[in-house]
């Protein structure tokens, strides 16, 4: 079946990935039309000045189908031009699925792993792409256009003045460029990977030697990644060299442009400075003032060069816009004095310039005799930034004096200095300096960068320097005599394998020198990082920082263990024996191990820390993050994970921590976790330590009543049965007892979390505060407790559920609660039962059991609709003797309350204070909004409550304290026991309003007894039922028949404290009564019963009050006589 088809490459503008010492190119979002087609293995695109992709007459693309097959796609028109057109034939029957550019005869696909090549050797290189792309087919039915999308990175770099008999350019990388590769198509971006076996690290293009060609542009791909150094090279294939340049420390990724500004190639045989000056003066060589544009020269000096007795230096025109790159073709010889670079414009500038007029690199190739005639170089620029480079992959320098601006020396990746001395400027280091010495005339303090692979062996008087060096995420190089200069020394002592799976004291050792010393802040630029092992060394971080610390990957598999293998994470993941720890800084620190594992023994610091007298002074961590998944996840410290002995005696130190901080930290675990430590066993020393601003945080997969949390400690337990110690001493920390800083559902203490019970009594903790005083802390008042904190208004966490009864010790466990039984889980045979008081912090609560479908119910019908398809709590609710308190409901629709709507419920020993309903709609109660079925309330308290009613249309009927509308549904007994409402005000309403209840019916039966209310405060804001003064009471509001015309029940009530009326809104009547209890029907138009209830519905029953039993007549009811 013939094709043809538009092919479209959407997003293929390559963002400008720039050498910071380069000019900056343009940038934007080009799409590029084109349809298939294919001509073999040697398919390639162009790229045009705007960076937009072109094709060529030689362009092919692979099409597969469903069945991977491959059917190449020829080019038939559109050369040079965004949008081609491509042709070729499917077989009859077959979908095609997606296209790869460029076709190559020998590529293949299996179960969307893509395989092709990205060749060694590009042959007759004409300046074409040969960028991998990849497109899906979306509608095989209509191949019409296709959106490729690139595979790799790209790499541009044009020469100019280029020489006549150059034929072949070369770039060398770091890593592997060339090679098989792979790529994942059922990644959203796909990218290509080089395997390992028979890969390069060199791409080479050869084209034809050409006296008329002046100028070539080449575009190499490169597969994505961090590279310590790439390379590019013109040469004539055999002994010429016409330039030479280094590109360090580059991170590519997909769909990224690596532009190498234009070079002016200038060949110039010389062999001695004289020479070569003579050739660097001429103008059209080298510009001699400043050009308008920016150029960049490179000269290849050809000749056996060296310098002479007494010989003057290499001068070089220092102008603006004029960059130089010096390239040697051999060696040049220096036993007669040091190789000299002047600046030929300086005047009488001898002090290093704040900013460079220009840059200029020297490059020379490798010796060959291991070092011993490197030649030795004095630098005297002090307007220019000059890069020591290398002609090939390395070279080796002997020793260079050197002054440059202060922006500054660089050392290029492959070059090795034996011996660099700085008479003025700064240093970026990319290579190896093998000793590094501040000149005795220069007394500034030298900045000292270094980057990716950087080695630095030695330092003299190291506070001459102030080193820094940023890591690439892969280099490691062993220091020397374990004085660290470079993050690739510090990552050199990273744990080489993870997980190791062996037991808890046997973890690889990884720091062997007695003392290790950092010597540089360290940025490890949130790469992958493996902790470290020490034991019984100390490590020394003389003041200096490390930041950006990133760790996911526990380092131990702990063998021999009942409990979580996976265990160890911190920049230590293990510090054994007498070790010290000390003066380190750690900044933003991000510890997140993946969803799938449950980590122990966690900190930014260290994970887990054995040993006896272990010393950690002066270790501060700052902008810490942690947050590790499931209910395993537990010993995690802000600074230390986990402090145990190993075999320690009674009231020895395990550790002893002194000057150590943890500033602004937010951790999430399961349990045992806390600002400084998570946990410990044995001993502890703390001094002068401190710790701020902490954030914990359950991770939503706690296993344990309590958590074991605090600002300092999270728990301290006891490893066996000798006496321990605990020693605080002149620290401080936060009492963790607001929101902000405590989001877990147990609380937290301030000094240290719980004691496991068994370990308290062989437990002494010791805290002496600024005041100097010391306290023994008393368990159960100082430790072991848990604060009540407030609500934060999101928080909802699984409370622990045993035997079917859900103890909840916070209020987010509560918060979950409502959100289950808005999922339709009825907790029907459970039993909700409070732990804590819990604090809901004025937060806007959703009630349990919500109702937010139906706005209205204009009784009847909707009502009966109300009632099948409301949420229902249908559980035991036991307060257990706790106060629930600062509750908040804002909720404008029917059944409002701490509980919305329930159904043959149980709700007893309750305290509610605090609270505040604010709606517009009927069926509001601080407790219990509306009851369907039957409804036992026992032992409820609600005090110092109000319910602010909005105006509505509905009707705000049935408000109560207690609970509002109770429908009994002919079938089902109501009981109200052992209540009371005090200090209780509803804000407006219609009728049925009361301080206990509002309204029941339809009850199988009903009783009320030794119940009370005082102090009671009703607002009336719509008139209905006027003679009745709107069926309002201090006690219950209105009550229906039951089914038995003749169970309903008062017994032992009592209404006492003020009772105040006030329905001047309305044109009621307002009144005060001082003694509620004795309100009777002279308070009232034609009340019935006062003072506890506002009316009756039903005339055909018998009511027993207190053992009276009170029957209807003339419209009242009044006592029966015996």
């Amino acid at each position: 079946m013939q094709v043809a088809c538009t092919a479209t490459v959407a997003l293929t503008v390559f963002s400008c990935s720039q050498d910071e010492f380069e000019m900056t190119n343009g940038k934007g979002n080009t799409t590029i039309m084109a349809t298939f087609e294919g001509a073999g293995g040697n398919t390639r695109t162009t790229v045009n000045d705007l960076y937009q992709i072109v094709w060529q007459s030689t362009d092919a693309l692979a099409l597969f189908c469903t069945d991977y097959s491959k059917t190449t796609l020829n080019y038939q028109s559109g050369v040079g031009t965004t949008s081609a057109t491509f042709t070729g034939s499917v077989e009859s029957g077959k979908t095609a699925s997606f296209s790869i550019y460029p076709d190559q005869s020998d590529m293949s696909v299996t179960n969307n792993a893509l395989t092709m090549t990205l060749p060694a050797t590009l042959k007759k290189y004409a300046g074409s792409s040969n960028g991998p792309m990849y497109a899906k087919v979306t509608d095989a039915g209509n191949l019409s256009a296709l959106s490729f999308k690139h595979m790799a990175a790209l790499i541009k770099l044009t020469v100019n003045k280029i020489p006549a008999d150059a034929t072949t350019f070369k770039i060398t990388a770091s890593n592997n460029i060339a090679g098989t590769c792979t790529a994942d198509l059922s990644a959203e971006y796909p990218v290509l990977t080089i395997k390992d076996e028979r890969a390069s690290k060199t791409i080479t293009a050869t084209f034809d030697a050409s006296s008329s060609t002046t100028s070539r542009s080449f575009y190499i791909p490169l597969p994505i990644g961090t590279y310590q150094f790439i390379t590019a090279e013109l040469t004539n294939g055999s002994d010429k060299v016409y330039f030479t340049k280094t590109l360090n420390d580059k991170t590519l990724n997909r769909r990224d442009l690596l532009e190498v500004p234009a070079l002016d190639c200038v060949t110039v045989e010389a062999t001695t400075p004289t020479a070569l000056n003579e050739a660097l003066a001429d103008s059209s060589n080298l510009p001699q003032t400043a050009p308008e544009k920016k150029t960049t020269t490179d000269i290849a000096i050809t000749g056996e060069f060296a310098t002479a007795e007494q010989s003057t230096g290499i001068e070089i025109p220092v102008v603006k816009n004029s960059d130089i790159n010096l390239a040697f073709n051999s060696v040049p010889g220096t036993s007669n004095g040091a190789l000299q670079l002047t600046d030929k414009n300086k005047e009488s500038q001898t002090d290093p310039a704040e900013i460079a007029t220009n840059k200029v690199s020297l490059a020379i190739p490798e010796v060959s005799d291991g070092g011993t005639s490197a030649p030795s170089v004095a630098i005297d620029m002090p307007r220019t930034t000059v890069t020591l480079s290398a002609v090939g992959a390395t070279s080796t320098y002997n020793e260079v004096t050197v002054t440059t601006a202060k922006q500054t020396l660089v050392v290029n990746a492959g070059v090795t200095v034996k011996k660099l001395i700085i008479k003025g400027g700064n240093v970026e280091i990319y290579g190896t300096v093998e000793e590094l010495v501040r000149d005795g005339s220069n007394s500034a303090t030298v900045d000292v960068a270094s980057f990716g692979a950087a080695n630095i062996k030695a330092v003299t008087n190291p506070e001459n320097f102030k080193l820094t060096s940023t890591w690439d995420g892969i280099s490691q190089v062993e220091a020397t005599n374990g004085n660290i200069y470079t993050a690739a020394q510090l990552a050199f002592y990273q744990s080489k394998t993870a997980p190791n799976d062996v037991n808890y004291k046997s973890l690889p050792v990884t720091l062997t020198a007695e003392t290790t010393t950092l010597y540089a802040d360290v940025d490890l630029a949130d790469k992958p990082w493996l902790g470290m092992v020490i034991n019984g060394k100390i490590f020394e971080g003389k003041s200096h920082t490390i930041k950006n610390l990133n760790m996911s990957q526990y380092i131990m598999n702990q063998q021999e263990t009942k409990y979580t293998p996976q265990a160890c994470i911190g920049l230590f993941a293990v510090v054994y024996g007498a070790a010290t720890i000390k003066d380190i800084t750690l900044d933003k620190v991000t510890i997140r191990p993946d969803a799938s594992v449950s980590p122990k023994w966690v900190g930014a610091l260290v994970g887990y820390s054995r040993g006896n007298v272990t010393k950690y002074e002066n270790c501060i961590a700052k902008n810490v993050e942690i947050f590790t998944h499931g209910a395993a996840s537990y010993r995690v410290g802000g600074l230390i994970g986990y402090i145990e002995a190993d075999g320690a005696a009674a009231n020895t130190a395990t550790a002893t921590l002194k000057g150590c901080k943890v500033e602004k930290a937010s951790i999430a675990a399961s349990f045992g976790y806390g600002g400084l430590v998570g946990s410990m066993y044995d001993s502890v020393t703390f001094e002068d330590c401190s710790t701020k601003n902490i954030t914990l945080s359950l991770n939503g997969e706690c296993d344990n009543t309590y958590g074991y949390v605090s600002g300092f400690i999270g728990d301290i337990a006891n490893s066996g049965t000798k006496a321990r110690t605990v020693i605080i001493k002149n620290c401080t920390t936060d009492a963790l007892t607001n929101e902000t800083a405590l989001k877990v559902p147990m609380g937290g203490c301030k000094w240290c979390g719980i004691v496991e019970p068994e370990s308290v009594p062989n437990f002494t903790i010791k805290v002496t505060e600024n005041s100097g005083t010391e306290k023994t802390l008393v368990a159960g008042t100082d430790f072991n407790i848990v604060n009540n904190i407030p609500w934060d208004g999101s928080c909802a966490f699984e409370p622990k559920c045993e035997n079917n009864i859900y103890a909840i010790t916070a209020p987010s466990e509560l918060a979950w609660i409502a959100k289950q039984v808005e999922k339709n889980n009825t907790f029907e045979g459970k039993t909700i039962q409070l732990s804590n008081d819990l604090d809901m912090g004025n937060k806007s609560w959703k009630p349990i059991g919500d109702n937010s479908a139906h706005k209205t119910i204009n009784m009847d019908k909707q009502e009966a609709e109300y009632v099948k398809t409301v949420k229902y709590f249908k559980g035991t609710f036991d307060g257990n003797n706790k106060t629930i308190s600062n509750l908040t409901v804002n909720h404008k629709y029917p059944g409002a309350g701490l509980l919305g709507n329930v159904q043959n419920a149980v709700v007893k020993n309750l305290n509610v204070t605090n609270a505040t309903i604010n709606g517009s709609s009927k069926w509001t109660a601080i407790v219990i909004g509306f009851s369907n079925g039957s409804l036992t309330v026992e032992n409820v308290k609600v005090s110092n409550s109000e319910i602010n009613m909005e105006s509505d249309t509905d009707g705000a009927v049935k408000l109560a304290g207690i609970v509002s509308y109770m429908n009994g549904n002919n079938t089902e007994d109501i009981h109200l026991k052992g209540c009371s409402v005090s200090d209780f005000t509803i804000n407006g309403g219609s009728y049925n309003i009361a301080g206990l209840a509002g309204y029941i019916i339809k009850a199988k039966s009903f009783i009320i007894e030794n119940c009370q209310t005082s102090n009671i405060t009703l607002k009336v804001s719509d008139a209905k039922y006027v003679n009745k003064v709107n069926y309002s009471s201090p006690f219950l509001g209105c009550f229906g028949v039951t089914a038995s015309k003749n169970s309903a029940v008062f017994k032992n009530n009592t209404v006492s404290g003020t009772y105040t009326y006030n329905g001047s809104t309305v044109n009621l009547s307002s009144f005060t009564i001082s003694d509620a209890g004795k309100a009777n029907d002279s308070n009232y138009s034609s009340f019935v019963c006062a003072p506890l209830f506002g009316d009756c519905d039903a005339t055909s029953m018998d009511i027993t009050i207190n053992d009276n039993v009170y029957a209807y007549s003339n419209g009242k009811y009044i006592q029966k006589q015996d």
